[in-house]
């Protein structure tokens, strides 16, 4: 049955989260990620080349989205980070309100409607406590009214044309944020009867999914050709290299709660349910996009965190297994909440190693940093609290771990032509960054000292070395003196400033 039309209690349930995020998530610190893109989004606005002077690893997308927080910035004095968490709250909020309006729509019972909204504020503002303002949070958000949608279906709705042709183009703007987010609407159509599966390609949600993802493919190709052309065949050589090892990856409570989830799903025989079954293809999906990325990075781990708690939730409501008395149904959901929500919250707000360590060293705004690492969160978000210009075209040094990986486990004797290859990129990776340093001439420069650094498995590294067999380098290199150490990293600074 549809909601009562003067049923307030979702509104008012709405607007009290929001009060509450509001309270938060601009006093905490914010993510290295989105960090990153605020830093990176204003050098592309300022002017910049995206991909030729700031070799981002995605899609653009990201940096059209993370623009209207540095608007904001530039109109009411507040940080960036501050602007951009209430921006990303404002987008949470206006996927509440669509939320709410699809499920007073929407023939289900009251008990359904409760949980379907408890799990939607969860997902939009708990779950990514530590993340906020993830890709994958942006994605979450963006896509909570097409899951909704997709997973009730259209006998439970009746939308009008306008509206699905919106909630699809409304999804566009998170799943365009990284090509692994279509894999949940994917799974989602695909789940059902087959003879089914063409009238729900073609339904309207979808068409204006698809139609946006292609017009949004073709015009990045237009305007950034370099990006398909030339860094995205070194990103497909590369870029498998930064990520954790496969144990880490599988080392998941959220694995642990997906094979929970199955269980609750096959003693309730969810798949009976069009609705139910439509729920779990989503958080599949969700569990796909983590393993096709395969890093092993917590924020990756949102879309199917939530999508679980989404499909959880409903399972206890139209399995009515309270009423029901399941106990051990109801031991599994709850099993299945600790492994998803409940990580997340244990976790906690977002913390920086780094940060405060560099943040030492800082002789105030303006000041020109480069951070030598293949930890984003090293640079990130001090680069942002200190208001210093970041002195790179690249985020972090994700060309360097792979190459230097395939020269210690390849016999060059016997495959020149990859060594070749690998020492080449290298090349190319050293004769950026001495560029860089003598173009932004930084005045702090942060170096990983670690025996042990991240992605190299435990191949040996030294920056200074590497860099040092490039002669311009040795000539700037001069300027600079040893002025200190913090865990993992030493920092030099340039005479005179």
């Amino acid at each position: 049955m549809a909601a009562p039309r003067g049923e307030k209690w979702p509104v008012a349930a709405l607007l009290a989260v929001v009060v509450c995020a509001l309270l938060f998530y601009p006093a905490q610190r914010l993510n290295h990620d989105s960090s990153w893109f605020l830093v990176a989004t204003r050098k592309f606005f300022g002017g910049e080349q995206l991909y030729v002077d700031i070799l981002e690893t995605n899609p653009p997308l990201a940096f059209f989205l993370t623009e209207p927080a540095l608007y904001l910035a530039d109109l009411t004095g507040l940080s960036e980070a501050s602007a951009f968490a209430l921006t990303v709250i404002l987008a949470a909020w206006l996927s509440g309100l669509s939320t709410i309006a699809l499920l007073r729509r929407a023939s289900i019972t009251p008990g359904e409607r409760a949980a379907l909204l408890m799990a939607g504020l969860a997902i939009l503002f708990l779950l990514p406590l530590g993340e906020f303002g993830q890709r994958e949070h942006l994605f979450l958000i963006f896509a909570m009214p097409y899951v909704l949608a997709a997973g009730l279906g259209r006998e439970r709705l009746g939308l009008s044309p306008g509206a699905e042709i919106a909630i699809g183009l409304w999804a566009f703007l998170g799943v365009g944020l990284k090509p692994y987010f279509v894999l949940v609407p994917l799974a989602m159509t695909l789940a059902g009867p087959p003879r089914r599966l063409p009238h729900r390609i073609i339904a309207l949600p979808n068409f204006a999914l698809g139609l946006a993802l292609l017009a949004y493919a073709g015009l990045s190709y237009l305007a950034f050709p370099v990006y398909f052309e030339r860094l995205l065949p070194l990103l497909l050589e590369v870029y498998a290299g930064i990520g954790d090892d496969a144990a880490t990856v599988w080392r998941r409570p959220e694995i642990v709660g997906l094979g929970l989830a199955a269980l609750l799903c096959r003693r309730e025989r969810a798949w009976q349910d069009g609705a139910s079954l439509r729920f779990l293809a989503a958080a599949l999906g969700g569990a796909a996009v983590y393993l096709v990325q395969f890093k092993g990075w917590n924020y990756q781990i949102l879309p199917m965190s939530g999508l679980m708690v989404l499909a959880t939730l409903w399972l206890v409501a139209e399995r009515r297994l309270f009423a029901r008395r399941a106990g051990l149904s109801l031991g599994l959901a709850a099993a299945v909440l600790v492994a998803t929500l409940g990580t997340q919250i244990a976790l906690g707000p977002y913390r920086s190693l780094t940060a405060d360590h560099f943040a030492r060293f800082s002789h105030g705004p303006g000041e020109s940093v480069l951070v030598l690492s293949t930890n984003l969160s090293a640079a990130f978000p001090f680069v942002n609290e200190v208001r210093a210009t970041w002195a790179s075209r690249y985020p972090l040094q994700w060309q360097i771990p792979g190459p230097v990986r395939a020269l210690r486990d390849t016999d060059c004797v016997a495959a020149p032509r990859a060594c070749a290859r690998s020492r080449a990129i290298l090349d190319d990776a050293r004769a950026a960054i001495v560029a860089d340093i003598a173009r932004y001439r930084p005045d702090l420069v942060f170096i990983d000292e670690r025996t042990k650094k991240s992605y190299f498995a435990g191949a040996r590294f030294d920056y200074l070395a590497f860099l040092s067999r490039d002669a311009r380098f040795a000539r700037d290199w001069r300027a600079y003196r040893k002025v200190g150490a913090v865990p993992g990293y030493s920092v030099w600074q340039r005479a005179g400033t």
